[in-house]
């Protein structure tokens, strides 16, 4: 132990977030049968009582987002918002240079640390380039995982951004699963595996060519298959306990660098094949997707 690296760490959780701050707002984040917008105000109060000092992003589903000290302060509105956060804590650096950044996180999940990227406009999100790009980066990353609402279809646009050296970014990647995950087959024959269509929008079998909606895949994904799957999260990274604190370097916990490329790799010639079937044989309609009200027939 005495020869091991020390360095200096750290965290802004631990600077603005007293364990009395911490607790008013956890038990407004876990109080039921309120409107997550509600939540979001009596936390805004909170705090202002405290003296905290930010100003606002957005607003999601399940969470919230503050800046504070150039950084994004993200916080859970309810328990789902929770583990939002701690499983883009658990697989950002596997995503990387692709995603933002999730420096640090509480092992609740009740807030997390981000980088800060500028969301990607509308009129951007619209450029074929652009659009080519993210088909880029969603195929480097579909060999290990399936992602949510962040496919090219416009209610997703928010959920991308740019770094300051214009690189692109997704945002919001909550929805991240494993593809060994084992719940993503068709029903025709509870085995074949789920693909993406040319958007990464929505999940199509090879097989029979039946389309499912992101959001009614992970319906069949219980809290309990999540707790499994995240874990602990502090196994992830430093356990630092004051605003600063001297640590033992342990080069796994260290940042990657977002701004590294990783070398880009060739579609398969399997890949290829079901690329030209859904292009010749599936017909997809870029809004019909709704995460929260499936069509009964995807169901």
């Amino acid at each position: 132990m005495g020869d091991n690296k020390k360095v200096k760490r750290r965290s802004l959780i631990k600077k603005y977030i007293s364990d009395e701050l911490y607790i008013e707002i956890l038990k407004v984040t876990l109080i039921p049968d309120v409107d997550n917008n509600e939540k979001y105000l009596m936390i805004k109060d909170i705090f202002t009582k405290h003296n905290i000092s930010y100003s606002h992003l957005g607003t999601g589903t399940n969470r919230a987002t503050i800046m504070i000290d150039g950084y994004c302060l993200e916080f859970a509105l309810d328990y789902d918002g929770m583990i939002d956060n701690r499983r883009e804590f658990l697989y950002s650096k596997a995503l990387q240079p692709y995603a933002v950044k999730v420096y640090e996180c509480t092992p609740s999940g009740l807030f997390c640390i981000e980088e800060y990227v500028d969301i990607l406009d509308k009129t951007d999100f619209d450029d074929p380039s652009v659009q080519k790009e993210m088909r880029e980066i969603l195929s480097e990353v579909s060999d290990m995982f399936l992602i949510g609402d962040v496919g090219i279809n416009p209610k997703n646009y928010v959920n991308w951004g740019r770094r300051p050296d214009g690189s692109l970014v997704m945002l919001d990647f909550a929805y991240v699963y494993n593809v060994k995950y084992g719940t993503f087959t068709c029903s025709c024959d509870d085995e074949t595996i789920l693909q993406y269509d040319n958007n990464y929008d929505n999940l199509i079998c090879s097989k029979c060519g039946r389309k499912y909606t992101f959001g009614t895949i992970r319906r069949r994904i219980t809290r309990k298959m999540q707790e499994d799957e995240i874990g602990d999260i502090r196994r992830l990274s430093y356990n630092i306990h004051s605003a600063e604190e001297e640590v033992d370097l342990v080069p796994e916990f260290e940042p990657e660098d977002p701004y590294k490329k990783k070398k880009k790799k060739e579609k398969s010639y399997g890949e290829q094949l079901l690329e030209n079937y859904y292009n010749e044989n599936v017909n997809i309609n870029k809004d019909d997707q709704d995460w929260d009200n499936p069509d009964q027939s995807e169901i």
